[in-house]
């Protein structure tokens, strides 16, 4: 998680711009992905590692994945209303990317609302 000192407002927590650092964050996996494939050929007993880090990262998008067919599911049940939907802010720009694909769905910050 990334830390603000007690700084991080509502507005701040669910901007794009935090958004965007947390895209960033998730790219870096991606480098880092890189880096480990080149020192488990240095050092193949630690295929394992590679096999546990990946795994968690599959399972980290599946689990949004999951999350996001049950926003949608409760969203066609409640076709025309509001549906608040909280969750750690970890979570926010993948669900939003994911929901955003999705024919039918508005998405909506809460200030936004009248």
């Amino acid at each position: 998680m990334i830390a603000f000192a007690g700084k991080a407002t509502p507005e701040i927590i669910n901007s794009e711009a935090f958004d965007s650092v947390l895209r960033a964050r998730g790219r870096l996996v991606v480098v880092s992905d890189r880096l480990l494939e080149r020192l488990i050929e240095l050092h193949p007993g630690k295929r394992q590692l590679r096999h546990e880090l990946l795994f968690a990262r599959e399972h980290w998008q599946q689990r949004n994945e999951r999350m996001a067919d049950h926003i949608e599911a409760c969203a066609r049940r409640y076709v025309g209303k509001r549906l608040v939907v909280v969750v750690v802010a970890e979570h926010r720009h993948l669900l939003r990317d994911l929901l955003r694909r999705r024919p039918g769905i508005l998405l909506k910050e809460y200030w936004e609302l009248q």
